[in-house]
């Protein structure tokens, strides 16, 4: 797994987390009541199980950082150029416990709930081999014992390695169809309560972008075993479609409420310009997401993940 792949998906599990709409009306009625309720609970769902995610990745880090100086297929021998040995993963007691009541609580979400028990198991499964490999390694103990202990841990990296990789990637794709189900039905509430106003364009630009970063990184041959692949450039190009749509739609609602946004509505422009840089080199390399990205990967990340911060800060979106 690339520098580029691992922080692309820290972003967009950020990306997840999603604040309700409001159903603002004089008297809501008991179906919109009840709607919002809905919207508020997969919202808390969806929240917990970003916070886990996220702190999870370090179990990623990890696994990448032995990558990077062991061979996979043969495993260590003591006599690698460089030996780094891995990462101690992060406690993840609370995380794990409200990630396990969101999955016990309405409204049920099968698929979602489902691939996040897999996820929690297989984490459960690495996060102390990795431990004990970072405490291997650090203390240097395969001087003493030729890397005899290394041998072992490594069969275990590689198995339970794995199944943590697959358990990530299946969840991260339902939980992208899915968040893209409660973003439409978050932005159709906007619309129908509040109108397009500024909340409802940037909740849509916000999604757009997830939606082209989301192209970016699903590419073909998979990531899972962190090789890198070629980005599926049709749904790349139709997802930077919208975006621009999105963006100029977000624009030209500025020009007509100079006052309506404060300081979220300065950065999908540069988001959307440095993502037109790596497409274009894409389209030079055929799709190569590791020659294409360069540092405009960097600042598309800082951008997104400054969006993500804006959107979620009261005050951000005023109706004038």
């Amino acid at each position: 797994m690339t520098a580029a792949r691992t922080s692309i998906l820290a972003l967009l599990a950020v990306a997840c987390l999603v604040q309700p709409a409001r159903a603002e009306t004089p008297a809501a009625t008991p179906a919109a009541t009840e709607a919002a309720d809905a919207l508020a609970a997969t919202t808390q769902k969806f929240n917990a199980y970003v916070e886990y995610m996220n702190r999870t990745l370090r179990v990623s880090s990890s696994l990448d950082r032995y990558r990077s100086w062991v061979n996979m297929r043969t495993g260590p021998t003591g006599r690698e150029r460089l030996i780094y040995g891995a990462y101690e993963v992060y406690d993840t007691k609370d995380e794990k416990a409200a990630a396990e009541k969101a999955m016990a609580a309405a409204p049920h979400l099968p698929d979602l709930d489902e691939a996040m028990a897999a996820y929690i198991k297989a984490n459960d499964a690495v996060a102390p081999v990795l431990n004990k490999a970072a405490g291997y390694y650090q203390r240097e103990d395969y001087k003493v014992d030729h890397m005899q202990r290394g041998k072992e841990l490594h069969a275990d990296i590689v198995a339970l390695g794995g199944a943590f990789l697959a358990a990530r990637a299946r969840l991260e794709a339902v939980m992208t169809k899915q968040k893209l189900a409660l973003d439409q039905i978050r932005l159709a509430t906007i619309e129908k309560h509040e109108g397009r106003n500024a909340r409802w364009h940037a909740g849509n630009v916000m999604m757009r972008a997830k939606q082209a970063l989301d192209a970016l990184e699903t590419g073909k041959g998979g990531q899972a075993d962190g090789k890198g692949g070629t980005v599926d450039m049709p749904a790349f190009d139709a997802a930077m479609k919208d975006l621009g749509t999105a963006v100029a739609g977000l624009d030209d609602y500025k020009a007509e409420h100079p006052r309506a946004f404060s300081g979220f509505a300065s950065f999908p422009d540069g988001f959307l310009g440095r993502l037109r840089e790596i497409d274009g080199r894409l389209q030079r390399t055929h799709g190569n997401l590791r020659r294409a990205a360069g540092l405009d990967m960097t600042f598309v990340l800082n951008d997104y993940n400054t969006m993500v911060t804006l959107s979620s800060l009261p005050g951000q979106f005023k109706d004038d």
